[in-house]
């Protein structure tokens, strides 16, 4: 049987753990939020992802990861 391991935030920890000590005013905080929110706003803007999703590329796609990982399960 396989084990499920979590999956560990490294990458932001220890920004996390300077919140929790009190490290920053909420006023930096916040400013870091809308900062962040303007740089994905802007990313967004810019991006040549379509709007619209292909569900029918996603569920055969979905379908074929499916398939692919019940062959493996099954040897």
């Amino acid at each position: 049987m396989r084990r499920r391991r979590f999956a560990e935030r490294t990458w932001d920890r220890q920004f996390l753990l300077d919140i929790r000590n009190h490290k920053y005013e909420y006023e930096e905080i916040v400013e870091m939020l809308e900062q962040e929110t303007a740089s994905m706003d802007d990313a967004m803007e810019h991006s040549t992802i379509r709007d619209k999703i292909d569900t029918d590329f996603v569920n055969s796609l979905m379908i074929d990861i499916r398939k692919e990982q019940l062959k493996r399960w099954s040897r």
